[in-house]
C-alpha cells in the first residue's frame, strides 16, 4: 500500500510518493504473504532532458525486476529523445517494457504464466476439498472429480477480459497445458494431497484458465502514473495504467484515469492507491462514508415506507416500491454529493489554479503526510510511511526535485551533488 498525489494546474504537475513499499511472494505451502518496508523510491525522472515524470504503487517489481531498474534502463536508453505528448511517452515506455528480452527473457515470461496458473490450480483444488470434506473418506473421490469437472465447465465458459482473447486462451491451454501439469504432479505431495492424477490435466487446465481470463488474482499489480509535457504540450497532464505484467507472449497493461489541463481546466487533484485523507480533503467527505451513508438512506426510506403502510393500510400493495425507493434515494444521493462539490471541491480548485508551484508541492507533501499520519495511528501494517518525495514539472525549467530523501549525507559525496545539479537525480 502506498500514498501519492497529483496536483496540477497551468503552471506545473506536482507528483508527492510516500517511501513504503510493498513486496509480495507465494511461500513453499502456496500461500501468499505481502511484507511492507521503508525507504523505497517511488517518484522517478523518466528523461534526463525534458519535463516528465514516473510514479510507481503497489507492488515495488515485475516479476522480480525492481520497476526502479526498469524505469533507469529506460531512461538511458531515451537518452535525449523526447515524445509529442505524455500518452506517446507512455506508449514509448511500455512497449520498451514489452519487448526487453533482456531484462524479461522468454523463459521468465513462460514461467510467470505457468506459476500463475499452478497458484490458481491448487486453489481450485483446496475449495474442492473443503467442500467434500463432511463427506465419508469412500465418497470423497467421487465427489472430487464432479466438482473439478464442474469447475473447469465454468471456467470455459467465462469471458475473457481484455487486452487478451479467447484464441489466446485456446493457445495458452495448448502450449502450456503440459508444463503445468508436471509442475501440479512435483507438487501434489505438499500442497495437493490426495489428489489422483487423473484430475491433474483437468486441474491444470482450471489453473492456465483462471490465470488468464482472471490475471488481476494471480499477478501482482503496479499502478503506474506518467505525467508532465510532451514537445507538443503547453499545459501539463498524467496518465495512470495498471501493469501486471506477462502471461507468456502477452504483455498486460490497462490505461486508467487520465487527465489534462486546459484554457477551461485550470487545476486538478488526484490521488492514488491509498487516499481516505486525501479525498476528505478534496470532497468533504471519504468514499466509506459515501457508501455508508448511501446504504442508511436506503434503509431509512424503506422503514419509513414500510411504517407509512403500516399505519394507513397494512394490507396495501404498494406498485413498484423497491422502484420508488431507489429513485429517491438516487435524487438524495445526486443533491448532496452536488452540494459537497460545490462546497468542498469547486473552490479549492479554483484556489489550486492560482497557487506558485512552491505552494504547489507544499500541499501535496502536507496531503501525503496526513495519509501517513492517519495510517500511522489507526493500522498495524504502516504501509504508508517514511519520508515523502515531492517532484515539479514545469514546461520550461523540466523535473525538479522540492523534497527528497537520501540514504547518505549528501555533502559527502560531491560527485553525487553535480548529478543532482545536472538533473540527473535519482
Amino acid at each position: 500500500m502506498t500514498s501519492e498525489i497529483a496536483i496540477m494546474n497551468q503552471r506545473a504537475l506536482v507528483f508527492a510518493a510516500d517511501s513504503a513499499t510493498t513486496v509480495s511472494y507465494v511461500l513453499a505451502n502456496g500461500k501468499r504473504t505481502t511484507r511492507y518496508f521503508k525507504g523505497a523510491n517511488k517518484l522517478f525522472q523518466l528523461s534526463t532532458a525534458h519535463p516528465v515524470g514516473l510514479m510507481i504503487y503497489g507492488s515495488a517489481s515485475l516479476h522480480g525486476i525492481p520497476w526502479e531498474i526498469v524505469i533507469r534502463e529506460f531512461r538511458r536508453g531515451l537518452g535525449t529523445d523526447s515524445c509529442a505528448t505524455v500518452a506517446a511517452y507512455a506508449t514509448r515506455f511500455f512497449e520498451f517494457v514489452r519487448t526487453n528480452d533482456a531484462l524479461f527473457p522468454e523463459g521468465l515470461r513462460v514461467s510467470a504464466l505457468t506459476d500463475a496458473a499452478v497458484g490458481a490450480a491448487v486453489q481450485a483444488w483446496t475449495q474442492a476439498t473443503n467442500e467434500v470434506s463432511a463427506l465419508a473418506r469412500r465418497k470423497r473421490r467421487t465427489a472430487l472429480g464432479k466438482i473439478v469437472d464442474g469447475m473447469l465447465v465454468g471456467w470455459r465458459a467465462r469471458n475473457v477480459a481484455p487486452p487478451l482473447v479467447a484464441l489466446d486462451i485456446a493457445a495458452g491451454v495448448a502450449d502450456y497445458l503440459d508444463d503445468v501439469s508436471q509442475q501440479l504432479m512435483e507438487t501434489a505431495a505438499s500442497l495437493m494431497e490426495g489428489a489422483d492424477a487423473i484430475l491433474i490435466p483437468q486441474l491444470a487446465e482450471i489453473g492456465l484458465q483462471a490465470a488468464m481470463k482472471r490475471c488481476k488474482e494471480f499477478l501482482n499489480s503496479t499502478g503506474i502514473v506518467i505525467g508532465g509535457y510532451g514537445e507538443t504540450e503547453f499545459f501539463p497532464s498524467f496518465e495512470e495504467f495498471e501493469c501486471l505484467g506477462f502471461l507468456g507472449p502477452h504483455f498486460v497493461v490497462n490505461r486508467g484515469r487520465a487527465e489534462t489541463v486546459s484554457r477551461e481546466n485550470i487545476a486538478c487533484i488526484e490521488s492514488f492507491a491509498v487516499a481516505t485523507m486525501i479525498h476528505t480533503f478534496r470532497m468533504g467527505f471519504d468514499p466509506e462514508t459515501f457508501e455508508s451513508v448511501s446504504r442508511a438512506t436506503s434503509k431509512a426510506l424503506r422503514e419509513l415506507a414500510g411504517r407509512v403502510r403500516d399505519t394507513l393500510s397494512p394490507d396495501a400493495n404498494v406498485p413498484n416500491l423497491d422502484g420508488l425507493i431507489a429513485a429517491i434515494a438516487a435524487a438524495h444521493k445526486r443533491d448532496w454529493y452536488s452540494d459537497s462539490i460545490r462546497a468542498h471541491y469547486l473552490p479549492l480548485i479554483r484556489s489550486i489554479g492560482s497557487l506558485p508551484v512552491t505552494d504547489l508541492a507544499a500541499l501535496a507533501k502536507t496531503l501525503v503526510e496526513l495519509e501517513s499520519l492517519k495510517e500511522r495511528v489507526t493500522r498495524e501494517s504502516e504501509s504508508i510511511a517514511g519520508p515523502i518525495d515531492v517532484a515539479a514539472i514545469s514546461k520550461h525549467d523540466g523535473f525538479i526535485w522540492m523534497s527528497r530523501k537520501h540514504y547518505f549525507k549528501s555533502e559527502l559525496n560531491p560527485r553525487f551533488l553535480i548529478r543532482q545539479r545536472k538533473g540527473h537525480g535519482d
